[in-house]
């Protein structure tokens, strides 16, 4: 019996890491599991409120400089993406994305409506966020704006 539920324990484990979001994929695997990349920078962090104990619902929005991988939705310089922020410090597996205003980088972006009961760009985890500027912050946001 426990040769079987090490097992079962085995093959979800790699099966779990085969489907799972993995933060150290290379950028060409991370731009194949993603609707749209673009390099962008933040103009915009406005705080949602709370989604449970962990997180909040957060938007950015974006100055696209251009699009490394383009989307049919993607019509404008402009793009509103969102995602989950920590909510009083906690941490997670993949980490939460932490954006401020003046951030410029790579963002590996999903369309989908999970978060906002819209079909809307998400940036699903941190590392989705690729800083192209060694001075811009990757982690450790300073609180978005309220709306």
């Amino acid at each position: 019996m426990k040769t079987a539920i090490t097992i079962i324990f085995l093959f979800s484990f790699n099966l779990n890491c085969l489907l799972g979001d993995e933060p150290l994929w290379t950028s060409e695997e991370r731009a194949k599991q993603r609707d749209a990349v673009v390099t962008a920078s933040v103009t915009k962090v406005v705080d949602l409120g709370q989604v449970d104990q962990h997180s909040r619902l957060i938007s950015a929005e974006l100055k696209i400089d251009r699009s490394k991988k383009p989307h049919g939705e993607l019509k404008t310089s402009a793009l509103t993406i969102y995602y989950l922020g920590s909510n009083n410090g906690a941490k997670r597996c993949p980490n939460f994305a932490a954006l401020v205003v003046g951030m410029t980088g790579d963002f590996y972006l999903t369309r989908g409506d999970w978060l906002t009961k819209k079909a809307d760009f998400i940036l699903p985890m941190g590392s989705d966020f690729i800083a192209t500027d060694s001075r811009t912050p990757q982690t450790g946001a300073a609180a978005p704006s309220k709306k």
